[in-house]
């Protein structure tokens, strides 16, 4: 798999190339273009089987929603079996994307809202922000992105990476992750 984000960093979209085997998981509605082979399957996110493992799922994907300012459903991008394919991905506003990945050392906090797409194993959780995130205005919940993989994740407007050591202070309403 081959990624390149485009148009950086007000109108940032990802063109994803994609070898057989590969997927992508895709925050639903943010597709833009694809290859007309590619395969689409839409889930409520997690890998759990069976009726329990299933209403599981649902109520994770529920409190997402709820909570997390996520959709519940995430769609799943993937080749047909031994052809390539290109995947188009923006986010709904205007902004930027950073793609980050995962090597399951660490976990990432990210602003809910921000996750655009993921590909490899990686579970995104919603967390509780605390006390002090409730009364930001900036909602009450966070997502925990952990796992092995590639995640993209959006801003409204431009992204500074800023390496920190030690305490710095940013305004919730611009921490991306």
């Amino acid at each position: 798999m081959k990624s390149e984000i485009l148009y950086k960093p007000s109108y940032a979209m990802i063109k994803i190339d994609m070898a057989a085997g590969d997927n992508v998981d895709v925050e639903a509605g943010s597709m833009v273009a694809m290859s007309t082979g590619l395969k689409m399957k839409t889930s409520i996110g997690g890998n759990r089987s069976g009726f329990f493992g299933k209403l599981w799922a649902f109520f994770s994907a529920l409190f997402r929603k709820i909570f997390g300012g996520e959709t519940m459903f995430i769609n799943r991008y993937s080749p047909p079996d031994g052809q390539d394919g290109t995947l188009y991905v923006a986010p709904s506003l205007n902004g930027d994307i950073i793609e980050y990945t995962l090597d399951g050392s660490r976990s990432l906090l990210v602003q809910s809202s921000s996750y655009l797409a993921s590909s490899g194993d990686v579970t995104v959780k919603t967390k509780w922000g605390g006390i002090k995130s409730l009364f930001s205005g900036e909602g009450a919940f966070w997502l925990l992105i952990s796992g092995t993989g590639t995640l993209w994740v959006n801003s409204y407007g431009a992204i500074q990476e800023i390496d920190v050591s030690g305490e710095y202070v940013v305004d919730t309403g611009h921490v991306v992750a």
